[in-house]
């Protein structure tokens, strides 16, 4: 037998008993039992020496787990052709029926021969389906799946259909991904492709890395005291939003964990003491809603995540400081991302990018749109699914027709019905959809397939090869033993592709407010201005952010809108009354060359700067919907004014208003 403990103390001998909290264990090398405290131990491994007949056992990451609290038992699934769940212990000679526990799951070994399914139907009512897309029209979305007898399903049965299902398995530091996001290169130091030194101002990310369900590394600590920051599910890099925070904390011998999650903190229950080494080998591993850390292969603590601090697929390293003292420096190596086969990568769509695509134009009220598809990069494209096959997607968007090859789509999301902006939105609460209701009243399981199907479903027979069961949205489902990763018996928690995919509703852009109420008609009123940088006409940048202090004035524009060309005049007459030490006009130019803008102006002899927006991001991201469109940012950096149109003496109205702001600073 062998004792092993937390500190990595490992004691061998025949066990000879357990009382009173105390393992004694007989030794050739000692004339009297060896005797030590349970308190402290890891595990204790039981070793008999086997018949020299008797078959080869089987490895134990080579069986079933069953988990159940905090106990595992391997062994194997079996069905004898009734609805009860059996377990075979390994050297069993029948297998025993199974004592149904909620927090009781049964996970299979992961299977790399399979073929991953071509698409993966997420549905309203929490079932995931993989299956062949054939088609899809109006009125319905035709496919074939292996395990399901249903054929068709209706648009308003579905969130999205998920595709590309690649797996990414990622070693080391090479990928161009990888960046130093605070810093520059003497705080991040890297040493090829394996191996980073951050220093105490530094920090190294990745903004897609984590496109599996375990991260490894080794972490160093050269004088055996420092820390690491590791932040997870970062959506922007330097968006500074809260997402999941992990300290792991080398404190002389000692070595733990704690993790932010918000406004509660978990400290890891176990720790490493004693150590005589300055490098820990760390494995983190998620769930849906929780995150496991183990360190030189013992576990250190398992904590709930709330699934909404997921942001994206981000991961950054940095220093971290402790009980107030400065950080040290810290070595990152032999880094890893693994995935099981059943991991769903959806694409990393910003928030920002997710905001202007829900938010529906006044122009399209009668016509809404009713898809999003979203590349592998994250951009979003909104509009409508006309038809789609196997190998392509027709899809409207404003007045254009395409079609989209389907390797260029990571999914297709079903949008629901929109919102008005003016309505309380605390008010909307969707009631439940009676098949979900249903579904979950009726599942007795919830198996989880090796391509990513999460199926509740109600089971009818455990056959040996297979197992029986129904679903209201699915009919009768046949689910292969060697495609299931795992079964549970209680609803799981949503997957982070379940939340990514899901709640994608429009809302319709507020009714603008008449111009002579003052212009206030846009969501960013009283808010910090985005910032931005663009182009300057005939060279240099406009950087927002650069001019704090100062009220700048964004005069969204074009050369062939006939408003913009009315109002111009007055607006450049408004602002040369104003000092322009503290206030500066930019003409931002919407989506036209260089070149045009240039030949209007000389034509017209118009002086002003002109910042070019050649893509118009930046009047999506100051949810311009018609231009002319003027923008006012205070010295503060908030907006204070917005106007849609011309209306004539407008300009000096505003003008008037600015004078307030320069008069008050």
């Amino acid at each position: 037998s062998r004792v092993h403990y937390s500190d990595g103390t490992v004691l061998s001998g025949r066990l000879s008993g357990i009382v009173a909290g105390v393992v004694s264990l007989r030794s050739d090398l000692a004339p009297q039992p060896i005797t030590a405290k349970i308190e402290g131990m890891a595990r204790l491994s039981l070793h008999e020496a086997a018949a020299p007949d008797a078959p080869a056992e089987v490895a134990l990451d080579e069986l079933d787990s069953m988990l159940a609290g905090n106990a595992t038992l391997h062994g194997r699934l079996e069905g004898t052709g009734d609805k009860l769940l059996r377990w075979r212990l390994p050297g069993a000679l029948t297998p025993v029926p199974l004592v149904k526990r909620a927090d009781m799951e049964i996970r299979r070994l992961a299977r790399s021969d399979l073929e991953a399914s071509p698409a993966l139907f997420f549905l309203k009512d929490g079932n995931v389906l993989g299956a062949k897309l054939e088609s899809v029209t109006a009125d319905e979305v035709r496919l074939k799946s292996d395990v399901a007898e249903m054929g068709s399903l209706k648009p308003d049965q579905l969130n999205a259909i998920h595709f590309n299902s690649r797996k990414t398995v990622a070693h080391g530091f090479g990928d161009p991904g990888w960046q130093i996001v605070k810093g520059t290169e003497i705080d991040v130091e890297r040493k090829g492709d394996d191996r980073i030194v951050i220093k105490g101002n530094g920090s190294f990310g990745h903004s897609t890395i984590l496109a599996g369900d375990e991260v490894r590394f080794t972490m160093s600590a050269p004088s055996f005291w420092g820390a690491l920051q590791v932040q997870l599910f970062a959506g922007d890099l330097e968006a500074h939003v809260k997402t999941p925070q992990l300290h792991l904390i080398f404190s002389g011998t000692d070595f733990w964990a704690v993790l932010e999650t918000g406004e509660n903190n978990s400290r890891s229950s176990e720790q490493l003491r004693n150590l005589t080494t300055k490098s820990i080998d760390v494995r983190l591993s998620f769930t849906e809603d929780t995150i496991q850390v183990t360190a030189n292969e013992i576990p250190l603590m398992t904590a709930q995540v709330d699934p909404a601090m997921r942001k994206g697929p981000g991961l950054i390293f940095a220093p971290s400081a402790m009980w107030g003292n400065p950080s040290r420096d810290v070595e990152v190596s032999a880094f890893a991302i693994n995935a099981r086969p059943d991991f769903v990568q959806t694409p990393s769509v910003s928030e920002e990018a997710k905001r202007v695509a829900l938010t529906i134009p006044r122009f399209k009220r009668s016509t809404p749109p009713t898809h999003v598809l979203l590349a592998p990069n994250g951009d979003v494209l909104r509009g409508r699914i006309e038809g789609a096959t196997d190998s392509a997607i027709k899809f409207t968007s404003g007045l254009e027709t395409m079609d989209v090859p389907m390797d260029r789509v990571a999914a297709a999301v079903w949008l629901d019905e929109p919102k008005r902006a003016d309505k309380d939105a605390s008010k909307a609460v969707k009631e439940p959809s009676t098949d979900d209701e249903f579904a979950k009243a009726i599942a007795t399981h919830w198996l989880t397939l090796q391509d990513g199907s999460r199926l509740g479903v109600k089971v009818d027979k455990f056959m040996p090869d297979r197992i029986i069961a129904w679903s209201p949205s699915l009919g009768t489902v046949e689910v292969p033993n060697d495609r299931l990763a795992s079964l549970k018996l209680a609803a799981p928690a949503p997957s982070a592709a379940m939340v990514a995919y899901g709640g994608w509703q429009p809302e319709f852009a507020p009714e603008p407010v008449l111009p002579e109420t003052g212009g206030q008609s846009s969501p960013l009123l009283n808010k910090p201005a985005p910032d931005f940088a663009l182009p300057l006409l005939g060279g240099g940048q406009f950087q927002l952010s650069a001019e704090k202090g100062k009220v700048i004035v964004l005069d969204f524009w074009a050369t062939w809108c006939g408003p913009c060309v009315a109002s111009m005049p007055e607006q450049l007459k408004a602002i040369a009354g104003l000092d322009p030490a503290k206030v500066k006009f930019i003409a931002v130019n919407q989506g036209e060359p260089e070149p045009v803008v240039q030949k209007f102006l000389q034509a017209r002899g118009w002086q002003m700067t002109v910042a070019l927006d050649s893509q118009q991001a930046i009047g999506a991201k100051y949810g311009v919907e018609g231009i002319p469109h003027c923008v006012v940012i205070g010295p503060d950096g908030n907006v204070v004014w917005t106007s849609t149109g011309y209306v004539p003496g407008e300009s000096e109205k505003m003008a008037a208003m600015i004078r307030k702001l320069i008069t008050v600073q």
